[in-house]
């Protein structure tokens, strides 16, 4: 069986005739199908792009007075930092101004600046 096929394949390969309508149709459908794939998916990335800059824009644009700010906002807080190996590395604790802007989205936008 597997003799036939490859005889048939061969004898097509080998014979001058032109492809069928059928054929011709098949393979237009495919390559329409493709480009139709190929428009969506660079309709989606453009869609990514602007969806990330826009995010990117609200980030920065909470982002840039939190830093500018003079005082805290939300008065201060100590902060304790410890190392992942207890003894290697010392605890050691700071007075910091803490600061909150607003949301972005759901969470909050959060900074902190040391008190010295």
């Amino acid at each position: 069986m597997r003799q036939t096929i490859l005889r048939k394949c061969f004898s097509r390969l080998r014979s001058s005739r032109g492809e069928s309508i059928a054929e011709t149709l098949i393979a237009v459908l495919i390559a329409t199908t493709a480009l139709t794939m190929l428009a969506g998916m660079i309709s989606a990335s453009a869609h990514m792009i602007t969806k990330s800059r826009t995010v990117m824009q609200e980030y920065y644009e909470k982002n840039i007075p939190l830093e500018e700010k003079g005082q805290a906002s939300d008065g201060t807080m100590t902060m304790t930092l410890t190392g992942s190996t207890p003894g290697k590395i010392p605890t050691q604790t700071f007075d910091v101004l803490y600061f909150e802007n607003d949301t972005i989205g759901s969470r909050p936008v959060i900074s902190y600046r040391s008190q010295e």
